[in-house]
């Protein structure tokens, strides 16, 4: 919900990157998503909706607010943030990180390796079946998991490879 007026003083990000750079690794919920956003970021990054996949596979949801009120996270929030605004969801990110070391054991190499890596996908999130359990409409309707294969170019690669993985049986 950022709007070109809340933008329209902040500097470019060619103006701020560097006091950003020069981290080991970068952690972010969704890095794929930040990571396409800051290409200048060459370290390796850490995603914690990858990993809260992985660990909690089991969960309806991975989404930041979902796993803060699943988890029973409490992050010291400085007054006046809420939820789904940048700083706020970094101290909710960092809570995760902090829960998912605790209940897994990962070290930062093994969580970079399972961010590196695709994961299955429980539900569709888009198109006809939005909702619906993959594995499912894989029995019932493998045509569309093919048509979606073919002609959807801009699919992320976790769900080409659940996609490719139901397919395959």
């Amino acid at each position: 919900h950022i709007t070109e007026e809340m933008m329209a003083d902040a500097p470019f990000i060619s103006e701020v990157i560097g006091r950003y750079l020069g981290a080991s690794v970068y952690v972010a919920h969704n890095a794929a998503f930040d990571k396409g956003k800051l290409p200048q970021i060459d370290a390796p990054w850490i995603c914690t909706l990858k990993l809260a996949r992985k660990l909690y596979p089991e969960f309806e949801s991975h989404g930041n607010q979902y796993l803060r009120y699943r988890l029973g996270l409490k992050p010291t929030l400085p007054e006046g943030l809420y939820a789904h605004r940048a700083l706020y969801d970094c101290y909710v990110t960092a809570a995760l990180l902090q829960r998912i070391i605790k209940d897994s054991g990962w070290t930062p190499e093994q969580m970079v390796q399972i961010t590196e890596q695709p994961v299955l996908l429980k539900k569709f999130k888009f198109g006809k079946y939005r909702g619906q359990e993959i594995d499912r409409i894989a029995q019932e309707d493998p045509g569309y998991l093919r048509w979606m294969l073919k002609s959807i170019d801009d699919l992320s690669p976790d769900m080409k490879h659940t996609l490719k993985y139901y397919l395959i049986g």
